[in-house]
């Protein structure tokens, strides 16, 4: 059976026996998996009675919304789930989630923490132009030909606009999982002294900016209240016709 077979490999590989022996058979109490993954390590760690806390990897909310369909991807089975805000409560008790719930607040916005995070930086922001982050993070081959190019119309839009006074310039922030090649069809028509490409950290680059772009949703848009950097909110969401009823902030 493909499916049993799938399986036995992956408890094989995903057993905390296997790390065990590699660290001496120090044993481990608690595992931290991220609330929005499914962890193959999860079964192995309950197996071995540690205890399992699934928490926020991203300040990202969850508004509240009737539709069904807006709902956690995977079911929990930890022991302790952490989340960011109490209006989160209602999203993930869709699934009827077992573990009892925990409220943290947002640490990283903590002062000490965006110290610990920009220490020993040299934020070298160029105060002769303005500056607009903009955290893109659109993969072409998740929408249809139509939403391609209203995503790329739109997109060159905003940048169009921007950079129609030569004082401005946009500072790009690709999302980890997003492809290079797409950003650069749309922008190869503009000039390269107006838009910079960055991997730096989240926050030196917001440091570095005047004003932040994001998509609803996108938790840049916490990040850049907590810097102090006006956020800015798009709307493409509702040209596609996608998630409307899903705007935070506006």
């Amino acid at each position: 059976d493909h499916f049993f077979l799938i399986n036995f490999i992956n408890n094989k590989i995903h057993d905390f026996k296997n790390i065990y022996n590699k660290v001496d058979n120090r044993k481990f109490d608690f595992f931290f998996s991220e609330f929005d993954f499914n962890n193959p390590w999860i079964k192995s760690a309950k197996n071995n009675n540690i205890k399992v806390i699934h928490y926020p990897s991203s300040p990202k909310m969850f508004p509240k919304v009737k539709s069904k369909t807006y709902r956690p991807r995977y079911n929990l089975y930890g022991n302790l789930l952490i989340l960011n805000s109490r209006f989160d409560y209602h999203y993930w008790k869709k699934l009827q989630i077992k573990p009892p719930i925990f409220i943290s607040g947002y640490p990283k916005f903590d002062n000490c923490w965006i110290k610990k995070i920009t220490q020993n930086k040299k934020i070298l922001k160029d105060n002769s132009k303005c500056t607009f982050l903009y955290s893109y993070k659109y993969n072409f081959e998740f929408y249809t030909e139509k939403q391609k190019k209203i995503i790329e119309e739109y997109i060159n839009n905003i940048i169009s606009i921007i950079l129609s006074n030569k004082n401005n310039r946009i500072i790009f922030k690709l999302h980890p999982r997003t492809k290079l090649e797409n950003l650069n069809k749309i922008i190869k028509n503009f000039s390269k002294d107006q838009i910079v490409i960055s991997k730096k950290h989240l926050y030196e680059l917001l440091m570095m900016s005047d004003y932040s772009l994001s998509e609803p949703l996108s938790s840049v848009f916490l990040d850049s209240l907590a810097l102090k950097v006006p956020p800015i909110e798009l709307f493409l969401n509702d040209i596609l016709n996608i998630d409307k009823n899903l705007k935070l902030y506006s």
